[in-house]
């Protein structure tokens, strides 16, 4: 096993290449005993927030059922898998990198990175889903996360990387 670099944020790259990994998997079935539908995971930089929800997007994607033997083999939650396995169409958000030196750029930053992760989701799944750009950002996703209700599908939505724009928008009041 190889020692694990600074700069991995992927699930699948840290499984496949062989790194050391300490087995946080047994918070899968933790987080999913809550019974809660939306949850918050506030913790410090470099606490490994992108790597959990990385593992978190492996685990509940339906595309990613061919992979679970291997990525979760050796793995508490890989022995122990729960009903909601690859059972999700997953919508990541990572908000960072948003231009926040102004409250405009800030605002359209934010729009940007929405359309680009509904974008995603779109073509991964491939949705037959058109966004609808003349709408407000909220009414974008009302109405995306509203097809999915329509369509009766499961939507696992991740979002990464919020603090520092969001900290920028209530600084705007």
């Amino acid at each position: 096993m190889k020692k694990l670099p600074k700069n991995i944020s992927n699930y699948e790259e840290l499984i496949t290449e062989n790194y050391y990994y300490v087995d946080k998997t047994k918070y899968i079935e933790l987080l999913e005993n809550l019974n809660e539908k939306r949850i918050m995971f506030l913790r410090p930089r470099k606490f490994g927030k992108t790597l959990f929800t990385s593992m978190l997007e492996y685990y509940y994607d339906v595309n990613k059922s061919d992979k679970f033997a291997c990525l979760f083999k050796d793995t508490y939650i890989g022995k122990n898998p729960t009903k909601l396995k690859n059972s999700y169409y997953v919508l990541r958000f990572d908000f960072s990198g948003i231009d926040t030196s102004s409250k405009e750029s800030t605002i359209n930053g934010f729009r940007e990175n929405v359309i680009r992760g509904l974008n995603t989701c779109i073509n991964k799944y491939n949705l037959n889903y058109v966004i609808d750009e003349n709408m407000s950002t909220e009414g974008i996703l009302d109405n995306f996360i509203m097809q999915f209700e329509i369509i009766n599908k499961k939507l696992y939505v991740i979002i990464d990387e919020y603090d520092h724009f969001a900290n920028e928008l209530l600084g705007f009041n």
